[in-house]
């Protein structure tokens, strides 16, 4: 019975520790004010070049202009790249080295979102990085 106890007191212990973010490092990104959590995309954008759009996740549809698009990489590269949305939502940034970047999208008042672009020759011509930003809590 003790050992039950036992194994039950290291599950529970398990449980509470925190676990490892998905995307840890964002050192060298700007930070919103009003930054209150981060959305963390799991798949990869797999692209040509880097250009885009950026909506407002609220309001389907709806262009969201003024975010600022942040690339760091290739790989372990600290250089950073960045553009910023237009009226329509759009944003590029040219002449960008195939790679694995980091990216973050930040807005004051909106949650910022993070992730993976891939640049490479391979990727569809059309393919292009599209994000809906919520509204930060």
């Amino acid at each position: 019975m003790i050992l039950i106890h036992a194994v039950l007191a290291l599950i529970l212990a398990a449980g509470t520790m925190t676990q490892e973010p998905k995307f840890p490092d964002l050192s060298g990104f700007t930070k919103s004010s009003t930054e209150h959590e981060m959305v963390v995309l799991e798949r990869p954008f797999v692209i040509r070049s880097v250009r885009g759009t950026i909506g407002f996740q609220n309001h389907p549809g709806e262009p969201l202009p003024d975010v600022l698009f942040e690339m760091i990489g290739p790989g372990n590269a600290k250089e950073i790249r960045h553009g910023t949305s237009d009226g329509d939502g759009k944003f590029k940034i040219a002449h960008v080295p195939q790679g694995s970047y980091r990216f973050k999208a930040t807005r004051s008042g909106f949650s910022s979102v993070v992730g993976i672009v891939v640049v490479s020759k391979k990727a569809e011509e059309a393919a292009k990085v599209h994000i809906d930003m919520p509204i930060g809590n």
